[in-house]
């Protein structure tokens, strides 16, 4: 017989011309936006903007990524390529689009972890003569380097394969070519093959815990290890084994945690504990100058200070008096909900002082925005003049602008809104094709996280539209604006079940990883969860549209996010050893080997996660019955074995048998609405109003329900 070969890779190319790098939209989902065409530097994490570029016209500047080169190679006799792995993409995809010829193509592999040759490899090379060509190969090969943390510096482990001269190897790669008037276009094709990729493999929903027993869970380790009485505040994240008080503002979860402590608790302290949380930081955080809210509290706990002022590393100086955009906004949107809903569902009627102080906030931003046209990506803190501009990190200013109209009672907060949602679509949607400025550790990457909030501003704005006035026709058109932001949101979410090396924790613990949402581009993981939210803008979003793809997005979400909690019957160990504490949940779900963990470990850590966990078992129903279609969405471990409807003089009749797989009690709420009920507004605290429901553990239920045709909202 013969010998077999030498190490080799098997690839697919498909070539593309005419190619101008000036004229194409390039995607990877999760990857690549862009081409990822962006002035890029060298930066170790957690990277600051350099001080020469820290401006308001600041460029969009990204860390050393895979990525297209800037500008027509024509003009250079070397090609531009980028080179990744499948497990490094949401979705193993590649995504085209010429502005000029209208026209698009959509490249994707077919059952790409069953080949058993290795990890495929994906692709881009644009050459000097004006062609492209998109490659999948099998093994993957990243030549000479990798990606390692935030650099493409590591010498590449990959290695061909060796065939015997009988091999058989098929690689089975679709193509499908389209007229496209928009980059949006090519999302919405996208999320049209989700989910079609993997015939081998279909995602199985996680049966480990329901979103009640991880919230208990992760409350009472809130009460065990992030409370601090005497400061009267509830930590951030427990860090790695030092375990020291750790409190952040905004972003990654402090001032949004405190909604679902005090909204959906087991223990009665824990809801005086979060308003206690909000006095603190409402009568102590406040910057004087600027009336904008403080970033940290200092290590010595002793006083508040700004995002940056802890970074001591050469050549960050100019960031010591800034904060992030997000921080700002995230603390007003949550704060002006936790006013009205404290109100409406505690009795708990906020001091005077409180609402000033949030009205001083948001006045600051709307000055700074009138002021500058745009409120960037960081903030001098003290004076609220952008610092650094041009990003998406204001993503969800539009939506606490309409919190704010609400609350104050004062349109000019609602005819805001509108203009910044309408500039931000059109920079970061229509004329870019991605958003960035989400997380404040990614330079400009771009990421998930701003997109999701920008969402959540468009279905805000949708939905207070006809109350505000807005024509019927005009509310239509911010509905399209937020169904071209839900497909780009789409494609950060995970579409299949990654399969983890069988030694790594998550593959010793069959972690699930579809509707796991990548961070960003740089931070090169998948997460638990959308940073820092339910994805209630999803429901909602179904509820203005009937389109049923956003109620099953929201789903494989939500029911993925259990299974990461770390419990004391099941610990996960970061990949150096160490017990992650029951209640503790790490951001990582690592797909790829961009850092020490490798695909499947996590590190040391708590993170935001927890209080995304919160969130979706507050304001997500476990179950929405859409009683005129007759159709039941599970978006959480539950299962409905079997529903019937019966419509009969006037009334609806419902049973479903629900079973609980878990081997924890689950406490579901329950969501019935008619099609005549989704065209009401839902009024934030919808949740607070829902039918809640208890499945022992493994056990079954039958629920019965009759209600009016009309009136099937429960």
């Amino acid at each position: 017989p013969a010998s077999p070969s030498p190490p080799l890779a098997l690839s697919v190319a498909m070539h593309l011309m005419p190619w101008d790098a000036d004229d194409v939209y390039v995607i990877i989902p999760s990857a690549v936006y862009a081409g990822n065409r962006f002035q890029s530097f060298k930066i170790p994490y957690s990277p600051r903007i350099p001080a020469h570029l820290a401006k308001p016209e600041c460029p969009i500047v990204i860390n050393d990524v895979p990525r297209l080169s800037r500008g027509d190679q024509s003009s250079h006799n070397v090609p531009s390529r980028l080179q990744i792995l499948a497990r490094d993409s949401s979705c193993p995809a590649v995504g085209i689009f010429s502005r000029r010829m209208k026209v698009a193509w959509l490249i994707w592999i077919k059952d790409h972890q069953v080949s058993g040759l290795g990890e495929f490899g994906i692709e881009v090379t644009e050459e000097p003569n004006g062609t492209g060509k998109v490659r999948f190969s099998i093994p993957g090969i990243r030549e000479s380097m990798m990606y390692w943390q935030t650099a493409i510096d590591k010498s590449s482990n990959d290695k061909g394969i060796s065939l015997s001269h009988e091999s058989l190897v098929t690689i089975r790669v679709s193509a499908v070519r389209f007229a496209a008037d928009k980059i949006s276009d090519v999302w919405e094709r996208l999320w049209a093959i989700r989910g079609t990729m993997c015939d081998d493999v279909q995602p199985n929903r996680q049966t480990q815990m329901s979103l009640s027993a991880a919230a208990e869970i992760i409350e009472k380790k809130f009460n065990l290890e992030n409370w601090n009485e005497e400061l009267g505040l509830y930590s951030s994240a427990v860090v790695s084994t030092d375990h020291k008080f750790y409190f952040q503002s905004g972003w990654t979860g402090s001032m949004m945690v405190t909604l679902p402590l005090a909204l959906n608790c087991v223990e009665p302290r824990t809801r005086q504990r979060a308003i206690q949380n909000v006095r603190t930081f409402l009568t102590q955080a406040v910057i004087p100058s600027s009336k904008l809210f403080h970033g940290r509290l200092a290590a010595d706990l002793k006083k508040w200070t700004h995002d940056y002022t802890f970074d001591a590393r050469p050549g960050t100086e100019h960031f010591q008096r800034l904060t992030l955009v997000r921080r700002q906004v995230d603390c007003l949107y949550f704060l002006l909900r936790q006013l009205s809903l404290f109100r409406i569902a505690l009795g708990f009627c906020a001091p005077e002082s409180w609402t000033i102080v949030l009205r001083e906030a948001c006045d600051a931003l709307v000055s700074t925005w009138k002021r500058c046209g745009q409120l960037g990506f960081f903030l001098d803190a003290e004076t609220g003049d952008v610092a650094i501009g041009n990003s998406a990190s204001a993503s969800l200013f539009p939506a606490a602008l309409v919190h704010a109209a609400e609350l104050f009672d004062d349109p000019g907060y609602w005819n805001l809104s509108l203009t910044v949602a309408e500039k931000l679509h059109q920079t970061f949607i229509d004329d870019l094709g991605l958003t960035c400025g989400g997380p404040g550790d990614a330079l400009m990457c771009a990421d998930s996280e701003s997109a999701y909030y920008l969402l959540e501003s468009l279905v805000c704005i949708a939905e207070k539209g006809k109350s505000a006035g807005l024509s019927q026709h005009v509310i239509k058109l911010w509905v399209e604006k937020a169904r071209q932001v839900a497909a780009l949101f789409a494609t950060w979410v995970v579409s299949y079940d990654f399969r983890f090396p069988p030694e790594s924790v998550f593959g010793k613990t069959e972690m699930k990883t579809n509707g796991t949402v990548w961070a960003n581009v740089q931070n090169k993981h998948s997460s638990v969860g959308v940073c820092t939210n339910s994805g209630s803008a999803l429901l909602r979003l179904f509820r203005l549209t009937e389109d049923e793809r956003y109620l099953t997005l929201l789903s494989d979400i939500t029911s993925a996010l259990a299974q990461f909690v770390s419990r004391e019957d099941r610990l996960l160990y970061s990949f150096d050893g160490y017990a992650n504490p029951s209640g503790w949940v790490n951001e990582r779900v690592n797909l790829s080997d961009w850092d020490p963990p490798g695909p499947g470990g996590i590190i040391h850590e708590s993170s935001w996660c927890e209080v995304t966990i919160l969130l979706s078992a507050l304001e997500i129903p476990g179950i929405y019955v859409d009683s005129t279609n007759s159709v039941v969405y599970c978006l959480d471990v539950v299962q409905v074995t079997s529903s019937s409807f019966r419509r009969h003089d006037g009334m609806c009749t419902i049973e479903c048998s629900i079973l609980n797989p878990s081997k924890f009690p689950a406490l579901v709420r329950i969501m019935i609405e008619s099609r005549e009920q989704r065209r009401l507004p839902l009024e934030d605290g919808y949740f607070l109003r829902l039918e809640k429901v208890s499945i022992p553990a493994g056990g079954e239920i039958t629920l019965h329900r009759a209600l009016p045709v009309s009136n099937t909202n429960s």
